[in-house]
């Protein structure tokens, strides 16, 4: 024989569930990063060194420091400079020989512009050859 305790009906099923949302954590900390400003590329120039050879040389510093191990790309309007790069030394300078093509597809604005770690872009340094 049943016993004589009531039956709960089930909740009403037009009724949301109710929802716990958990506590904010307390002492939490926002940590902020702050990166260091992007390099600076300056004294880039191309001299003639024989025939078609020149040297690019430049220095790439950040807050005025010489800034070792930066990549630096090279472009602009010479051909061959397309895809090239170097690194600067332990002070941040670079110093490459650049065998031009002497047929004029190397005339032009050729640019230098270094990335550091954080992929920050330096300003586009700018000299103009003619072969």
């Amino acid at each position: 024989m049943p016993d004589a305790t009531p039956i709960t009906p089930p909740s009403d099923p037009t009724t949301p569930p109710a929802v716990t949302t958990p506590a904010t954590p307390t002492g939490s900390t926002t940590v902020t990063t702050t990166l260091p400003p992007p390099p600076v590329v300056s004294n880039f120039l191309i001299a003639a060194v024989a025939g078609g050879l020149y040297e690019m040389t430049g220095d790439v510093t950040v807050n005025g420091v010489g800034a070792a191990d930066m990549y630096v790309a090279f472009g602009g309007g010479p051909e061959t400079l397309q895809g090239m790069s170097t690194m600067t030394d332990a002070n941040g300078h670079f110093d490459v020989i650049v065998d031009f093509n002497e047929d004029g597809s190397d005339n032009g604005m050729a640019t230098a512009q270094a990335t550091d770690d954080y992929y920050q872009t330096s300003n586009l340094a700018m000299d103009y050859i003619t072969i």
